[in-house]
């Protein structure tokens, strides 16, 4: 789609005939530098965890900075979703977050709209040192190569506007795993289950994933220390 709308442009703006087989072969070319990228990181990815004995969990912030997870839910029924961005600090602890009900036409657009609403609110909490953290890969990668994807493209031009305002804003990935809290809360809020207290009082839905989280931390850091 990408292809065909430059070939657009270059016949609107600039008098350049398409060529539809110029069009297909430079698409086919993409194709294959982002699956190559893809299937690149996935191979990181999995390097990095071979001899892990410990299991994927959240990592947490460095000391004086704070976290923000980000996640989304999403119903391809009703074309809704849900986001969810939950604040912590190093020692894991639950400092506030923010949860919307939100429209969307996929599972990417959604997520695009969780990181959106995660910058939102480190700007309005004007936060000053923050890490803000997704499992969508694909989002991260866009952010930080400043490539295109023409579908969630205004999204990510605003998440790039606002972190331009902010003064230590930066952009993580995480396997789902360790991201399991915002995904939770995201669900819970689709479902309409999520209370207005939920920072200050977690669900007892997310009860299990926090003391789990909390005793993973415990668990890496007896491992770093022996």
């Amino acid at each position: 789609m990408w292809t065909i709308w430059k070939a657009r442009n270059n016949y609107e703006y600039n008098n350049i005939e398409p060529n539809p087989e110029s069009t297909i072969n430079h698409a086919r070319i993409i194709e294959k530098e982002y699956n190559s990228l893809i299937k690149e990181n996935i191979s990181k990815v999995r390097e990095d965890n071979k001899g892990r004995s410990l299991p994927v969990i959240w990592r947490p912030p460095p000391q004086s900075w704070l976290k923000v997870n980000s996640d989304a839910a999403f119903s391809i029924g009703t074309k809704t979703g849900a986001t969810a961005s939950v604040i912590r600090d190093h020692t894991g602890k639950i400092l506030g977050g923010s949860a919307t009900v939100i429209q969307a036409n996929s599972s990417l657009s959604a997520e695009a709209q969780a990181l959106r609403e995660a910058v939102i609110l480190v700007e309005n909490l004007n936060i000053q040192r923050a890490i803000i953290e997704t499992d969508s890969l694909q989002i991260v990668q866009t952010l930080k190569s400043g490539d295109t994807i023409w579908e969630i493209d205004p999204i990510i031009q605003d998440i790039i506007s606002i972190q331009k305002r902010l003064s230590n804003c930066g952009f993580t990935w995480t396997p789902r795993e360790g991201n399991r809290l915002a995904h939770s809360l995201a669900a819970l809020k689709l479902k309409n289950l999520l209370p207005a207290s939920w920072p200050i009082t977690p669900p007892p839905q997310t009860a299990d994933i926090i003391r789990r989280e909390r005793i993973g931390l415990l668990l890496q850091n007896s491992h770093q220390q022996t």
